[in-house]
C-alpha cells in the first residue's frame, strides 16, 4: 500500500511538472515587423534607386544595339561576303 502511495505521488508530480514545462509557441509577422523599422525604408530607397540605375542603362544599352542592328541591315547590301563574316 505504502508503494502504491509512494508510485501514484511519483507520477503525479511528474505529470505536473511535465504540464508545466509545455512548449509555447507563438506567431510573428515578420513583415509587418520589418516594414516598421527604419532601416527597411532606408534599403527600400537605395534598391529602388539602383534597380532604376540598372534599368537606364540597360535601355540605352538596348538603344545602342538597336542603332547597330539598323546601321547594319542598311548596309548589309553593300558589303561583300568577307565584311560580312568579319562583323559577325
Amino acid at each position: 500500500m505504502k508503494k502504491t502511495i509512494i508510485v501514484f505521488a511519483l507520477l503525479l508530480s511528474t505529470a505536473i511538472f511535465t504540464k508545466a514545462q509545455a512548449q509555447k509557441l507563438g506567431y510573428v509577422n515578420s513583415m509587418e515587423l520589418i516594414s516598421i523599422l527604419p532601416e527597411s525604408k532606408k534599403a527600400d530607397g537605395e534598391l529602388t534607386t539602383l534597380a532604376k540605375g540598372y534599368e537606364d542603362q540597360l535601355k540605352k544599352m538596348d538603344g545602342e544595339l538597336q542603332k547597330k542592328v539598323a546601321d547594319y541591315q542598311a548596309r548589309e547590301k553593300s558589303m561583300g561576303q568577307a565584311e560580312k563574316e568579319n562583323i559577325q
